[in-house]
Parts: structure tokens; sequence; C-alpha cells
């Protein structure tokens, strides 16, 4: 009985370096109960360095890190033609692309990175020959988000190079659920 009570007085001791260790790293899991600024569904507009200049998307946060998106620029009926910025091989002419898939993680208060990717289909053939990655850097307080995305296009999963830069994407958003 003795040792129990000892076991007792010591294990709280014990345990408080390793919480204070936690707590110091200002990184936090998104499933932590805390980044709840960021869970739910947002309306948003992103401003883009190229033609069209702007689309709308809708952007989900889940608990446990999980994102999804999906968008009125690139989507699954979408015929988009990136021959005007010097994409001129024949799957560039009518690109459409899957929903994006992801995650998120909350590296502050109120501060999120994310990553997703949406497949990219040649409109003519339908074959997949490339994903589009966005990785960003998010902030919300709730009630409104704003960010800056960086748009890559890689290739497939067996050769996943760069094949084109298009830069950055400023992000701003309203929740709606």
């Amino acid at each position: 009985m003795t040792d129990r009570r000892r076991f007792l007085k010591v294990a709280p001791a014990a345990a408080l370096p390793a919480a204070a260790a936690l707590l110091s790293t200002r990184l936090a899991r998104a499933d932590d109960g805390s980044a709840k600024e960021f869970l739910g569904s947002w309306n948003t507009k992103h401003d883009l360095p190229l033609p069209p200049g702007y689309f709308h998307e809708f952007v989900s946060f889940a608990d446990g890190g999980v994102l999804h998106e999906t968008n009125s620029f690139l989507h699954a009926t979408s015929k988009v033609d990136f021959g005007p910025l010097g994409l001129t091989a024949p799957m560039w002419s009518m690109v459409s692309a899957a929903d994006g898939v992801g995650s998120w993680e909350r590296v502050a208060n109120g501060v999120v990175n994310l990553v997703f990717r949406k497949m990219l289909f040649d409109g003519t053939t339908g074959n997949h020959f490339g994903d589009l990655l966005v990785t960003g850097t998010y902030h919300s307080d709730g009630r409104t988000l704003s960010g800056t995305g960086h748009i890559r296009v890689v290739g497939t999963f067996e050769d996943p190079t760069v094949l084109v830069d298009f830069g950055y994407a400023s992000s701003s958003g309203i929740r709606i659920a």
C-alpha cells in the first residue's frame, strides 16, 4: 500500500516535464481540439497570377487534419486551355480535374499549413497526366479565412517532377458551415 501511495505522489511530477515539452513546441496536431477556428467548410475566392485571374472554391477542414476542396476553375467537367500560357502539348488544351484531397496542420494559434493535390486529366483522351499540387499557409479567426497557396503541376506517381510552376495565389473566404 505504501508503494502505491509513493507512486501516486511521484507520477504527476514525472509527467510535468513531458507536458511542458509538448506545450513549448508550438506545433499542435489538427485533431488536438484547439484548431476549431478552421474546422468546417469555407466559401473562398482565389486571385491567380494567370487567366482567368480568380476562381471560387469550397474547402473543408475536418478533424484529424483532413482537407477536401472543389472549385469553379479546374473540375470534372472543365475544359481549361493552358495554350495561352505557352503550354502547347495536346494534353494542355482541354484540362479537367478531380476534387482536391489533402491535409492540414496547425502551426500556431489561428495559423495552419496545408497541402492538397488534384488529379489532372487530358480532356481529349481522359488520361491522367499529372497532379495540381497546392501548398500554403492560411490564417483564420473563426469567421474569415485568408492565406497564400503555391500552385504547381507535378507529374504522376511514377515521375513526380515539377512540370509547371504557376506561382502563388492569394485567398480569402468566409465560413459556410
